[in-house]
């Protein structure tokens, strides 16, 4: 691995979007102060408006943390521009409350960067965290599938922010993260990066593990959520026209063909699943039917609501 010298400032910020974490901002903390990369090139920063105890806990447990709080609920896009607001170095890796960093993984970042000058944008792999959990495993196959670390760095066009570092001017350059209250912000952004072409890289060594719901109702209920995020995004970005708004509305119908593509995906990267996909794939075909039915139904409210403000029009 390339040296890195410390200097007056850290050559990497780590920002820490976090909400009610009290479950899992020790592991993610602890593997953060425990990098092959000297602690002293690199900050750590927890944007937090948790009140659920999380706060205290990194007071006195994380001296080294530089903690950021706010009384006021911060959603995933606001809790990032929180931190941004903080950065001192001029790569940022955003890693989420739930995930536990790789020992090499801030060094693999940043070599990845220096290796690749041009990618404004490069995410890691990422690992089931709690591996004995039989729901833990059908929710991180349907989120995360597709980032298996597997395979060499490469060009893709899909990215999420749960372990994805960036150069700091691109947010001076595209803008910063949206601050809906629904999941998917960061793929708005990405959007931005998407339409600009700007190269992003895949770096499967620079891992972490995802720590996932592990019961039914738990999983269901924020695959829903996610669902409904989905089709906040479609909308607001203007990606489907008003016969496509239709079509969201029949999304639970898709699942069968959903779980196939996610069946088929983790295979190939990982043929060491397939048993264990041979037994999940009722829970994966529910936790797809419920984000179905997630984006149907912000569909439905967003359709119900122009055409009330369309009859109000009317009748003034």
């Amino acid at each position: 691995m390339m040296p890195y010298i410390s200097q007056d400032m850290p050559v990497m910020s780590v920002v820490i979007p976090c909400y009610n974490a009290c479950a899992t901002i020790r592991r993610c903390l602890d593997a953060l102060e425990k990098q092959t990369l000297p602690r002293s090139c690199y900050e750590i920063i927890v944007a937090d408006s948790s009140t659920d105890g999380t706060t205290d806990i990194i007071e006195k447990q994380y001296p080294n943390v530089r903690l950021l709080h706010s009384d006021t609920r911060l959603y995933y896009g606001m809790a990032r521009n929180f931190g941004l607001d903080a950065v001192r170095a001029e790569t940022i890796l955003f890693i989420d409350s739930d995930c536990v960093a790789e020992p090499q993984c801030l060094e693999q970042h940043l070599a990845e960067h220096r290796a690749h000058p041009e990618a404004v944008a490069v995410m890691g792999g990422i690992v089931n965290g709690n591996p004995r959990a039989f729901w833990g495993w059908a929710i991180f196959l349907i989120e995360f599938a597709r980032f298996l670390p597997t395979g060499t760095t490469r060009a893709v066009h899909d990215i999420i922010t749960a372990n994805t570092s960036f150069k700091a001017d691109v947010f001076e350059q595209y803008g910063r993260f949206h601050t809906s209250s629904y999941s998917g912000e960061d793929k708005r952004f990405l959007s931005v990066l998407y339409g600009a072409n700007a190269p992003r890289l895949f770096a499967p060594s620079a891992t972490v593990a995802h720590v996932n719901r592990d019961s039914a109702n738990l999983v269901l209920r924020h695959l829903h959520w996610l669902g409904q995020g989905v089709a906040h995004v479609r909308l607001e970005n203007g990606e489907v026209n008003q016969i496509g708004r239709w079509l969201l509305l029949l999304s639970p119908l898709l699942a069968p063909l959903r779980m196939a593509r996610i069946l088929l995906r983790s295979v190939k990267a990982s043929p060491a699943l397939f048993w264990r996909l041979a037994v999940l794939w009722p829970c994966i075909l529910s936790g797809f039917i419920a984000m179905g039915m997630g984006e149907a139904r912000y569909t439905w409210d967003s359709l119900r609501t122009s055409w009330l403000n369309r009859a109000q029009s009317s009748s003034l």
